[in-house]
């Protein structure tokens, strides 16, 4: 370069004032280093005291080269990158944190992870930064930890699991409640909270959760600290309330609902008096006994199939293609429809033909409907009435991930059956493809 070689004659021309004119010699060696030239390759040229037209090129740093991007023999331009060197003895781990995570991250936080291709070892770091703007598609936030690699064990682009334990600013001694306690209708959480003469009787409670805690909520309003709530089989629980009349998940006013017409109903037009007989005392007696929950296995598979059918029309929303979504509809139905009601007796039987008639009006709307948003409400609808038979009657095969949308449903929030972890969001599609997470896996 005629400007290296310049700078060098300068050099020369500097070391005659070297005494008399230092700053001169300092600024004539400083610009040498413009260059990238080290002190020793400096000083080398100054011993020779001839222009030097061949230099090596020395990585200002010491580590590993990632990157090659010249060959012997290639021209390059001023500016073009050569190789990439990177440090390894101190490395970056970038974790991703969903938005509901973020509070209870802080800066200074110990986290331990796990390296898959490293079985056996576990690492201990420190967070030292936390993205302080959430991803608009994934809806995550980056967190940096950063830890010595003296044995170089750490490789870039190695995936990492990690676990941080920590305490939400002005959470000490506030009440949580497990996870698997809490049954969701939207934003809606709801509980089944044992009576006060513990009698092994539930009562239905709608209440407000903060943060999650790992497998718990912090429950914001509506529990009391001592009361007890109902951690497994909650949709049993909930399932017979729905038949005895009282506020239940799916009809949250209480009262006795239709089940539509089917063997064993009256369905003629005369009413008769209420009158309370010997028989009505006993059946009321009775709702205190445990309800028969065995499930016929072939109808677990009916509804397995119905659920798979459904990953079709998921399909169509992911689409956003709105004549897609009605051709995929007959097929849910035929599924639907192939499901033998008779394989559940008494309560199940019953708390079947209340969630089956609300598919079928569901699937009727994505059908009938020539607008994206109402079809994909209707199919908000239809995903509640799955997980909730879902949940009551079980299904065959590999694990079911029930996830949420925060935004849909107009913000307030909706739920589909996914056969992967992985989030692909059918009430958004391309738009915000990734935006949701899982709040519950079935049959893991």
């Amino acid at each position: 370069s005629p400007e290296l070689v310049t700078a060098q004659r300068e050099l020369f021309e500097a070391l005659k004032f070297k005494e008399t004119n230092p700053g001169y010699y300092k600024a004539s060696r400083n610009k040498l280093k413009l260059w990238d030239l080290t002190d020793d390759q400096i000083s080398q040229i100054e011993n020779a005291g001839d222009v030097s037209f061949y230099f090596d090129v020395l990585s200002p740093i010491s580590g590993t080269v990632t990157m090659r991007n010249v060959a012997l023999g290639d021209y390059v331009k001023q500016g073009d990158p050569l190789f990439e060197v990177v440090n390894l003895s101190h490395v970056w781990v970038m974790f991703d944190a969903y938005e509901s995570d973020i509070p209870w991250i802080k800066v200074g936080d110990k986290i331990k992870f796990k390296i898959k291709s490293i079985p056996g070892e576990e690492f201990v770091s420190t967070v030292t930064f936390i993205d302080p703007v959430l991803d608009r598609m994934s809806r995550v936030a980056g967190v940096r930890a950063e830890l010595n690699n003296p044995k170089d064990l750490l490789k870039p682009q190695m995936l990492a699991t990690g676990i941080l334990k920590t305490m939400l600013p002005g959470s000490s001694n506030q009440l949580t409640v497990p996870k698997s306690s809490i049954l969701w209708t939207g934003k809606k959480a709801v509980v089944y909270v044992m009576t006060n003469d513990h009698n092994n009787m539930f009562q239905y409670r709608e209440i407000e959760l903060g943060a999650e805690a790992g497998d718990y909520y912090i429950v914001k309003s509506g529990l009391q600290e001592g009361e007890m709530v109902a951690t497994h089989g909650v949709f049993k629980i909930d399932a017979a309330a729905q038949l005895k009349g009282e506020k239940s998940m799916m009809n949250p006013e209480g009262g006795k609902q239709s089940m539509g017409g089917h063997a064993g109903m009256d369905m003629g037009g005369d009413k008769k008096p209420d009158v309370e007989s010997k028989d009505d005392k006993n059946a009321s007696s009775m709702e205190n006994m445990k309800m028969d929950m065995s499930v016929n296995m072939d109808f677990k598979m009916q509804l397995t199939s119905v659920y798979k059918s459904q990953l079709d029309l998921q399909k169509a929303f992911l689409a956003s293609d709105v004549s897609k979504v009605q051709k995929a509809v007959p097929a849910v139905e035929a599924k639907l429809g192939n499901v033998d009601m008779s394989l559940v007796k008494g309560d199940m039987h019953n708390h079947w033909m209340t969630t089956v008639k609300s598919l079928n009006e569901s699937l009727s709307r994505m059908k009938k409907s020539g607008d994206m948003e109402q079809q994909r409400l209707a199919y908000a609808d239809f995903s509640d009435a799955l997980y909730s038979a879902i949940k009551m009657f079980g299904t065959m095969g590999e694990p079911i991930y029930y996830q949420f949308c925060p935004m849909a449903r107009n913000g307030a929030g909706a739920y589909w059956l996914s056969a992967t972890r992985e989030i692909k969001n059918p009430y958004y599609g391309d738009a915000m493809l990734t935006c949701g997470e899982t709040k519950e896996v079935i049959n893991k």
